[in-house]
């Protein structure tokens, strides 16, 4: 006798129900198997979001392309990726992970999200044509670039049409090396016109650094900039962008302590020249910009003219902001020397600096549309600010229609 059919739930109901399991795999992995129609909406959340490792013992680059290869279904529900490679494994065959990574992404149509890090990249020929999707992020931290003008990085970049934020974390160019790339991989033609809307790049090799900047593509595309200056060059390149970019620019980072803290550099007041100089036709030529954010470093209160030069320069700065300004943040950083002592840090006050907060007081309430002043020392920082600093720069700045406000470092995450 056939078994009596049970209640026929509507498919939303249904899909309701499966989504409830999206955080239990084993749960959605049971589910596939009560019915057909069920695989689809669980696949969706098995195959969202997923890590691949590569290195001494795991093979994974390679095999998850051969799998996608043979599978070519999964591809489409894979929307988060992160590619991981191993930073103490260096055998020949670790010079292929490019390929594998190119091949991997050319079977992920709806792909929003891509992550590599800890890997070496080589500007060896990749895969023939394909389409790649648009994406929201891309983040490359800790990778070796195998050329001197990590052309390898760039090239991965390109491949992508869009790119809604691109952040680059410690990229660098690593010694040339011969690749073990098979002979069967053709060329692939690069985006021409490449989108990015936020670009952010800490501790970024010169070479790849400048290839952004100069980037005309990016120039007309980009509304966000977050970037380190450890150098004129940079400042030069930065200055490029943004006067490409002009009315484009709604926000911009700029962290000039590695130039000003920079380790043995001996640091005066024709250097903040320049520096202010190569800066400026960038910082007016933002007509349209909402918020600034900028880091400076001070030394030791005994050399008051660094210090009065480095707030020079701040004040330069800030001179040529437009008055379409809303939101200012400025940063504190301090040197950090060998003398320094956890149980008893040397703290300095912000008075002893003896900074001249009334010409800052004036710029900024010359911005009538600036609405918040954030002064906060850079995170990581060792020195920050006391209870008696803030009741010091409150009242150098009492006054200004904005609202101040002061971070101090013990509300940061260590």
């Amino acid at each position: 006798m056939a078994m009596p059919k049970g209640p026929r739930f509507p498919p939303e109901i249904v899909d309701m129900i499966i989504d409830g399991l999206s955080e239990s795999p084993a749960s959605l992995t049971d589910t596939c198997v009560v019915s057909q129609a069920c695989v689809p909406r669980c696949r969706k959340h098995l195959f969202k979001e997923l890590t691949i490792r590569n290195g001494r013992k795991d093979k994974g680059f390679p095999e998850f392309a051969e799998f996608l290869r043979k599978s070519p279904y999964v591809g489409r529900y894979i929307e988060i990726l992160t590619l991981s490679g191993d930073p103490e494994w260096v055998p020949e065959r670790k010079y292929r992970d490019p390929v594998d990574v190119v091949c991997i992404l050319s079977h992920l149509p709806c792909l929003n999200y891509l992550e590599l890090h800890d890997m070496t990249l080589h500007s060896d020929p990749l895969p023939p044509q394909c389409v790649f999707p648009k994406l929201n992020m891309l983040h490359l931290h800790n990778i070796i670039s195998q050329d001197d003008a990590n052309k390898a990085a760039y090239t991965l970049i390109r491949l992508f049409p869009e790119v809604d934020e691109l952040r680059l974390e410690e990229i660098s160019p690593g010694k040339k090396r011969c690749s073990t790339a098979t002979a069967e991989v053709g060329p692939i033609t690069l985006n021409t016109n490449c989108q990015v809307r936020r670009l952010s790049l800490e501790l970024v090799a010169p070479g790849l650094h400048h290839q952004l900047m100069y980037d005309p593509s990016v120039a007309g595309s980009v509304r966000e900039v977050e970037v380190d200056i450890e150098d004129i060059d940079r400042a030069h390149a930065l200055t490029a962008l943004l006067v490409s970019a002009r009315d484009r620019i709604e926000s911009l980072s700029v962290d000039l302590t590695p130039f000003f803290l920079r380790e043995g550099y001996d640091f005066g007041l024709p250097n903040a020249r320049h520096m202010l100089g190569v800066l400026v036709p960038g910082i007016k030529a933002c007509t349209a910009i909402q918020k600034l954010v900028l880091a400076i470093g001070f030394c030791r209160p005994a050399r008051d003219a660094y210090n009065r030069t480095v707030w020079n320069f701040l004040i330069g700065l800030l001179s040529e902001l437009s008055a379409t300004i809303e939101h200012i943040t400025i940063k504190f950083a301090m040197p950090q020397d060998e003398s320094y002592d956890m149980e008893n840090p040397w703290r300095p006050s912000v008075k002893s600096l003896r900074l001249d907060w009334n010409a800052l007081r004036d710029r900024l309430g010359q911005l009538r549309k600036l609405q918040t002043l954030d002064i906060m020392e850079l995170e990581g920082a060792r020195w920050y600010f006391t209870s008696e600093d803030e009741t010091f720069i409150g009242k150098k700045l009492e006054g200004l229609s904005c609202g101040l406000t002061l971070v101090r470092y013990e509300k940061h995450a260590m």
